[in-house]
């Protein structure tokens, strides 16, 4: 997290405000209290996988989904109450560090098979969750029947296509699959 405070300052030092005022002052608030570190402020979603375990890190929104061999969709990490429409947790917090969800999880021949993490403009670009969590299993059954090429190739699109139908807002997706586990 330094280093990604360093980087922040040297961002405003390299790029400071206009000295003509030509910036939003209703985005930046009071510029007498104003905190660089919020302006630039991200959630982080974050996943790392030994031959044991399944890690799992995040700070603020988004949605980390495992989904087992048999497509069994889960959110390993516990809700965050503090998360409420455009509110969210942040890097840009100081004491950011302690608003870590974490996991390991052990894996098993079971699973998980696949975890999916992203931005919540795609969560939020279904009407209920469980259209959300059936993206999970359907992303494995394809893998399965396709190859990961043809998911990857087809992405972009459904990804666009979710989000003009429902959030409007950006959608990043990763994927993590066991896939040597499935053939």
């Amino acid at each position: 997290m330094g280093r990604w405070r360093d980087a922040v300052l040297r961002h405003v030092q390299q790029h400071p405000l206009p000295a003509d005022g030509s910036y939003d002052i209703d985005a930046l608030a009071d510029l007498s209290t104003w905190n660089p570190f919020a302006a630039y402020g991200t959630t982080l979603l974050a996943a790392a996988m030994t031959p044991e375990s399944l890690l799992l890190l995040q700070l603020g929104d988004g949605d980390i989904l495992t989904v087992t061999g048999e497509g069994v969709v889960d959110r390993p990490l516990p809700d965050d109450p503090r998360l409420a429409g455009n509110a969210t947790t942040s890097l840009g917090a100081r004491d950011a560090a302690g608003d870590f969800r974490s996991a390991a999880i052990p894996l098993t021949e079971a699973g998980p098979a696949l975890v999916m993490l992203s931005t919540d403009g795609y969560g939020n670009s279904f009407e209920v969750d469980a259209g959300f969590r059936q993206v999970g299993s359907d992303l494995l059954a394809m893998i399965r029947a396709e190859g990961s090429e043809a998911v990857q190739a087809n992405m972009e699109g459904w990804l666009e296509s979710a989000s003009a139908r429902g959030s409007g807002d950006d959608v990043t997706l990763a994927i993590l699959c066991r896939c040597g586990l499935e053939r």
